[in-house]
């Protein structure tokens, strides 16, 4: 059966009609409407045939409707997720202005999916760039510290696209592996990047290399010699032929001494590699901290970086993933 899932500008629609229109409803229209609204607000769905009937008496109506949103002198960001407002809450204490409706609602609409499959509770740390201010960027939306992430260099920053490291920029994210690991066990992991570049280069989009301990975390999503390569707790690499940055790639260790390489969200091989110690210094982005040097700098779009255990499916992690750097239309 074909289900529909209305968004967050749907129940505003909805809203509208039920409590502002003049242009009144029938009894099962109300029913339908208000139907239509819980879930949009709950982020689940309805049937292909509810949503048909609810189109065929709405369409005519939805042009009046934008006639008054466009007489509104402001359009308030609409939540109903409780880890996007909490994120909302640190933008706003960090004195940053509130995401556009769109990215909004493209959030929420991620998270509620990323709720259904219990994925959020098991990730440590989740930062994007596919945001409406270079400021959003600092803060990442989820995180087992409350570090803000430091630009070093200049930001190159396109919005609902990404930042870029094309004029020298690399981040420095204050997350710590033997610190801040909550989810993130030796042998229960996965690191994740998402990058817009369709090409290889000879750079790492994130992570830290930590001699001493002889730790390492990092992922090259497609190095110049044409191969991907994932380290995920230990100095040995998962690696295999890919020309293309392009797209989410995981590393995920979910057996003693196995890692998993995993582009969007089907394994291509596994290799045996023995875990190592913790790392004890922080991950950087658009480069890999080498014992505090940025190493192996990467001057294309970043639009994602995550930690989280591996008790989750990799495909519905990439498809959470995925959404939260998919702008809607």
């Amino acid at each position: 059966m074909i289900m529909i899932y209305p968004n967050l500008e749907c129940a505003d629609f909805c809203n509208w009609m039920l409590n502002i229109s003049s242009k009144r409803l029938s009894g099962p229209q109300t029913t339908l409407v208000q139907l239509i609204k819980s879930a949009a607000l709950a982020g689940t769905s309805v049937t292909l045939v509810q949503w048909n009937n609810f189109q065929n008496f709405t369409a005519w109506r939805f042009a009046l409707y934008q006639v008054y949103i466009n007489n509104q002198l402001n359009l308030a960001p609409k939540n109903n997720n409780v880890f996007v407002q909490n994120w909302l809450d640190r933008l706003s204490i960090a004195g940053f202005t509130a995401p556009t409706y769109k990215t909004l609602t493209r959030l929420n609409l991620a998270f509620n999916y990323a709720q259904q499959f219990n994925l959020v509770s098991e990730i440590d740390f989740l930062w994007i760039s596919v945001l409406d201010d270079v400021n959003h960027c600092t803060i990442p939306l989820l995180s087992t510290n409350t570090n803000l992430c430091t630009f070093v260099g200049n930001p190159d920053f396109t919005p609902n696209v990404g930042l870029s490291g094309s004029l020298g920029l690399y981040i420095k994210t204050g997350w710590i592996e033997s610190v801040d690991a909550v989810n993130w066990k030796h042998n229960n992991a996965i690191v994740a990047c998402c990058s817009l570049y369709d090409n290889k280069i000879a750079s790492f989009q994130g992570g830290a290399y930590d001699s001493i301990n002889n730790g390492l975390t990092t992922i090259s999503a497609s190095y110049i010699d044409n191969n991907t390569y994932v380290y995920v707790n230990g100095p040995s690499a998962t690696s295999l032929r890919c020309d293309s940055c392009l797209g989410i790639t995981l590393g995920v260790r979910n057996t003693a001494g196995i890692i998993n390489l995993f582009k969007s969200g089907t394994r291509l091989i596994t290799s045996n590699y023995a875990e190592n110690n913790f790392n004890q210094i922080e991950d950087y982005l658009f480069c890999y901290n080498y014992n505090g040097t940025p190493t192996s700098l990467f001057p294309e779009n970043l639009q994602l970086w995550a930690r989280s255990s591996a008790n989750v499916d990799p495909l519905q992690l990439s498809t959470f993933y995925q959404m939260l750097v998919t702008p809607l239309n």
